[in-house]
């Protein structure tokens, strides 16, 4: 099996507000859920969250589909050894920071 695509699906939403205060603000309105999915030429497919449901993850996009997906397709997604022994190379040529890195070490 190997990877074939990472792709980032952009979801809002309005949620009611739930009555729940926290020192980040209320819970509800206009949300943006973004959805990572590794996709595999077998069919399989990984899928997680990516950032927060308040802000959205726009800005992990970029360094997610420059950097990150090169390095992965085209690759077996059980060879998560190899692919974390990248990371130190990532982090200091690209700056790749570890929330871009971290959706699509789950999705794997």
């Amino acid at each position: 099996m190997i990877i074939t695509d990472i792709q980032i699906e952009v979801v809002k939403r309005r949620l009611d507000h739930t009555g729940l205060d926290s020192d980040m603000g209320r819970f509800g309105g206009g949300v943006e859920q973004d959805v990572l999915g590794a996709l595999t030429n077998e069919g399989v497919e990984g899928n997680t969250f990516v950032g927060n449901f308040r802000q959205g993850s726009g800005r992990l996009f970029d360094p997610i589909l420059s950097v990150v997906e090169p390095e992965l397709v085209g690759r077996d997604p059980a060879y998560r050894r190899w692919l974390w022994s990248r990371l130190p190379m990532l982090r200091g040529r690209s700056g790749l920071a570890m929330e871009a890195w971290a959706p699509v070490d789950v999705s794997l």
